[in-house]
């Protein structure tokens, strides 16, 4: 009403409001969080309960990922070095555990110490590439990944119909190996994401 005189300062532009308003809020959040924590500490209740959805601690998912991520690399390094360890130590359980997997016919599988591998080259070549792979970080590439898996078609076929070399498994494999591996890692990631 005219001639009434009220309390309320005289409104300002929007700027300058709006800036009062969060500077204010800024001040009084240090105080609600001190009274929330004399409140919590003299009744061992708080109004304003914490939440414990990982969504809200970033720096907790990241050391989950990079425990996810030190998992894999583990586990395919030890799958990597027991096909190493079976013919240097003769361990008959890492052969029979691949038998499983693999043909290992011995005329198509590489020989360390005189005794071939427990996986052929194309599978010996996969493992180690996946290995090599998560090791050096390399990104997931959906055109590299259908390459390399018809170009290891296209090779099974020439080595049942055409030729049948070393190289050409050895090859084949190592590309399915390296292009392979960061999807698994992606993949491995998101399942934990949502467990």
């Amino acid at each position: 009403m005219p001639g009434q005189e009220t309390n309320s300062p005289p409104r300002r532009g929007g700027r300058e409001a709006r800036a009062r308003q969060g500077e204010a809020s800024r001040v009084a959040a240090p105080v609600r969080r001190c009274r929330e924590a004399t409140e919590t500490a003299q009744t061992g209740w708080s109004d304003r309960q914490p939440s414990f959805r990982r969504t809200e601690h970033p720096s907790a998912m990241r050391h989950l990922s990079c425990a996810r991520r030190g998992i894999l690399l583990a586990g395919a390094t030890l799958w990597c070095l027991s096909i190493l360890a079976a013919p240097a130590f003769d361990l008959s359980p890492v052969y029979r555990f691949f038998a499983a997997i693999c043909h290992q016919n011995p005329a198509r599988s590489w020989y360390v110490f005189g005794e071939p591998l427990p996986v052929c080259i194309r599978c010996a070549s996969i493992y180690f590439a996946f290995t090599a792979s998560l090791w050096t970080g390399i990104r997931p590439n959906v055109r590299w990944l259908r390459i390399s898996l018809l170009l290891m078609l296209l090779e099974f076929a020439m080595a049942r119909f055409v030729t049948d070399t070393a190289v050409l498994r050895s090859l084949s494999g190592i590309l399915v190996g390296l292009a392979a591996a960061p999807f698994v890692k992606q993949g491995v990631e998101e399942i934990g994401d949502r467990l």
